[in-house]
């Protein structure tokens, strides 16, 4: 898996220039996921990346978009079908159920789902909402210190090639 996935993804998405739900947004994710897969055990990085890249890539909106999870679900199904997707049917259901409800305050036992939650939480201050513990699955995303590190998530500069070595990195451990 490397970057050109991302430039597929980005490709076929609705709003990859949104302010506040395009790829900028999928990169600060993908940097708060990838940071937390490195602290919790049993945690699939390489799907926390991925969740990263697809969860936000099928809105219609700003605002309120209540099956924007359930689309960009949709649309991994379509990736793996492709080919373009290369996971196992119990990886895909595990990322197809992370992007389907992230955006329904659940929060998750599963190390996983925990994490992809959290780090598209802890990015809540792009909009200028204050991530709550109680709403976070993980211990570490938990951590009063990380949620205030987490407000200058956004305003980082990523590069899709530069968060794909930081995967490869974090999936050696």
């Amino acid at each position: 898996m490397d970057s050109s996935l991302a430039a597929i993804v980005v490709s076929r998405s609705t709003r990859p220039g949104s302010r506040d739900h395009g790829e900028q947004h999928w990169k600060a994710v993908a940097w708060a996921g990838l940071g937390l897969a490195r602290q919790i055990d049993g945690c699939d990085a390489e799907l926390v990346l991925l969740f990263a890249l697809l969860h936000d890539t099928q809105r219609f909106n700003e605002s309120r978009d209540p099956e924007h999870g359930l689309r960009a679900a949709l649309f991994a199904l379509e990736l793996r079908s492709e080919g373009v997707l290369t996971l196992d049917d119990e990886r895909l259901a595990l990322l197809v159920d992370a992007c389907t409800r992230h955006d329904k305050g659940y929060v998750s036992d599963d190390p996983t789902t925990g994490a992809c939650w959290d780090a598209d939480r802890l990015n809540l201050w792009r909009v200028g909402i204050t991530p709550e513990a109680r709403l976070l699955s993980t211990p570490p995303a938990r951590e009063s210190e990380l949620i205030a590190e987490a407000r200058s998530f956004h305003g980082l500069a990523y590069r899709w090639d530069d968060l794909f070595d930081s995967f490869a990195q974090v999936a050696q451990r």
